[in-house]
């Protein structure tokens, strides 16, 4: 997983700023195998933050373009996980669920979009098989 100044470097390198509520956002999912906006919203209040709803779904956002976290089912939820170089997922772009890659796959992978000019987060979306059964 990122710690703190490897998430903001790659959001730096995104466009992102770093901020207040981007460094609680991170704080609390660290070390977290998932978590809803409203969990860690309510963390966050639990600790003294002062940062509303909006700020943490924005911020969630931002670290999900930045492929500094990811989106995961919780419940019947949406959460979000912190991202690293070993915890690389296929994610289904219309449910969710999330499938690990094997490392000989993500180095391939990061090798060809690499030599495109391109960079490749942890996740690599489509769609999965029940999904593609319903299309």
């Amino acid at each position: 997983m990122f710690d703190q100044e490897a998430a903001f470097t790659l959001m730096g390198a995104r466009g992102f700023r770093r901020t207040a509520a981007s460094r609680a956002v991170l704080a609390v999912l660290q070390g977290s195998r998932g978590m809803t906006a409203r969990a860690i919203h309510d963390r966050l209040i639990a600790t003294g933050e002062t940062c509303d709803i909006v700020t943490v779904h924005r911020v969630l956002r931002r670290l999900s373009a930045a492929g500094v976290a990811y989106p995961v089912p919780c419940g019947s939820s949406v959460g979000y996980r912190l991202a690293g170089p070993q915890d690389p997922v296929l994610q289904c772009v219309r449910c969710g669920v999330t499938t690990p890659l094997s490392g000989a796959v993500t180095t391939a992978l990061a090798r060809e979009a690499d030599q495109a000019g391109f960079t490749v987060g942890p996740v690599v979306t489509g769609h999965c098989p029940d999904c593609r059964r319903r299309a």
